[in-house]
């Protein structure tokens, strides 16, 4: 969780995969967003990096325990 959370607070974005399904992580002046494959939306921005993590979800599982039980494979940190 810790390597998240300094990539996220330096303003890193990230591309992973979870479920055979790649996604991304941008960071925008709105805050910090999860999009799909097709570039689509589908959390609300977060300025905050721990409402991020706690808050987002995908497939109605919480983002944070997604990381936390190792369903997320970091592709590449931009």
């Amino acid at each position: 969780m810790y390597t998240w959370i300094k990539v996220l607070e330096t303003g890193r974005e990230i591309e992973f995969e979870y479920a055979n399904k790649v996604y991304f992580i941008g960071s925008y002046d709105e805050g910090r967003c999860i999009f799909d494959n097709k570039n689509e939306s589908i959390t609300t921005y977060y300025n905050d990096v721990d409402l991020f993590l706690s808050n987002s979800k995908i497939n109605d599982i919480f983002f944070k325990q997604l990381i936390e039980d190792g369903y997320i494979k970091i592709i590449t940190i931009f």
